[in-house]
């Protein structure tokens, strides 16, 4: 009898942990509530692992919706072992097809889309941009990629910083800038790709 419920409890946590990024996507009276599920994973992933990888937000919630499921199904004396045998095993198959569909990048919205190509992308705009690149040859590079750029002359002094990396301009220096998103996410963000040149008064 314990053995069916643990069974049957570990799938409801399953099935809850895989439903509940699969539904995101949904309208807003489907996702909030979906968004909710999700929270106790995400917490204890926070908390706990100091992580916000979705695996270990799925893994939490199957372990926490699991024991909910025990506790429920503990409670519920008079349910006889075999109702509980047999709606184990009819839920072994529903259940492995959601945990399948939550393991697609393309239909849970948790998990990382994407990267490779971004990677990709930006290998490839390193090397057509090689720090020697001259300005025309910048603006033919980025036209033949279809990427939309501005270009100005910007005011002497710092006119990028970003982790390490700083842009100083001097008098008659020339920036082309760009900024486009790209199909790479992660939930609930999206990735931007940003291109900042600067070419001295020669070009």
């Amino acid at each position: 009898m314990t053995m069916y419920r643990l069974s049957l409890a570990v799938l409801c946590g399953l099935g809850l942990s895989a439903l509940a990024p699969l539904l995101l996507p949904g309208p807003v009276w489907i996702a909030m509530p979906a968004a909710f599920l999700l929270f106790p994973g995400g917490f204890i992933a926070a908390i706990l692992f100091h992580s916000d990888s979705p695996f270990i937000v799925m893994a939490s919630n199957a372990f926490v919706y699991s024991g909910l499921s025990y506790v429920f199904l503990a409670a519920k004396r008079d349910v006889s072992a075999p109702f509980l045998r047999l709606a184990s095993i009819r839920a072994v198959i529903p259940v492995a097809i959601l945990v399948g569909l939550a393991c697609i990048p393309t239909l849970d919205p948790l998990l990382p889309r994407g990267l490779v190509e971004l990677k990709r992308q930006e290998s490839a705009l390193q090397n057509d941009l090689p720090d020697d690149v001259g300005i025309e040859q910048a603006r033919a590079v980025l036209r033949s990629k279809n990427i939309q750029f501005n270009e100005f002359e910007p005011s002497t002094g710092l006119v990028f910083q970003r982790g390490g990396t700083t842009m100083t301009a001097s008098y008659g220096d020339r920036v082309i800038h760009s900024q486009f998103q790209t199909n790479a996410g992660q939930f609930p963000c999206g990735y931007d790709m940003e291109i900042d040149l600067l070419f001295d008064a020669t070009g």
